[in-house]
């Protein structure tokens, strides 16, 4: 489960789950409670709930941008360049620049492998370069980002996206 709603509960840590018996672990070498497997299901509930949902690098040239490299949460690893409109299928962002502005639009949702569905919603981005700077959040699935000098032809920019 990627998705912002996970929790417990989506890992099979079930509030009504106790241990058979009431005696805890038969084996504390092997075995684990019902109350350890609650602790360690919220756990990885809180580590998808604050991974990054992507990280990609965007490439500027000449006037447009490429997705060169993209690790999302719902789809297989992308390591190919697209021009800025024609992604190779909606699980991917798009991309596009005005003036000194990237523009980046992923999908509003998303299916994973496994049925998962989830709406996507960019709550922060985090660039590596010096001279660039997130415009806040927009409430949706895109982001803006400004700029500087730093980033001119040719130039990859590297975002991770939370």
């Amino acid at each position: 489960m990627w998705g912002r709603g996970a929790s417990a509960g989506s890992y099979g840590a079930s509030s009504t789950l106790r241990d058979y018996g009431n005696i805890g672990a038969i084996n504390a070498n092997t075995d684990i409670t019902s109350a350890q497997y609650k602790r360690l299901a919220s756990d990885v509930a809180a580590s998808a709930r604050t991974a990054p949902i992507a990280t990609l690098l965007v490439r500027y040239s000449a006037g447009s941008t490429f997705v060169t490299n993209c690790v999302s949460a719902w789809a297989p690893p992308l390591f190919l360049e697209y021009i800025g409109y024609s992604p190779p299928s909606s699980l991917y962002p798009t991309t596009s620049v005005a003036g000194n502005y990237l523009h980046v639009t992923f999908p509003s949702s998303a299916v994973d492998e496994y049925g998962v569905s989830e709406n996507i919603l960019v709550r922060i981005a985090v660039s590596t370069l010096n001279g660039t700077a997130w415009q806040g959040p927009t409430g949706d699935s895109s982001l803006v980002i400004y700029y500087g000098p730093g980033f001119s032809d040719f130039g990859y920019l590297p975002i991770v996206v939370y």
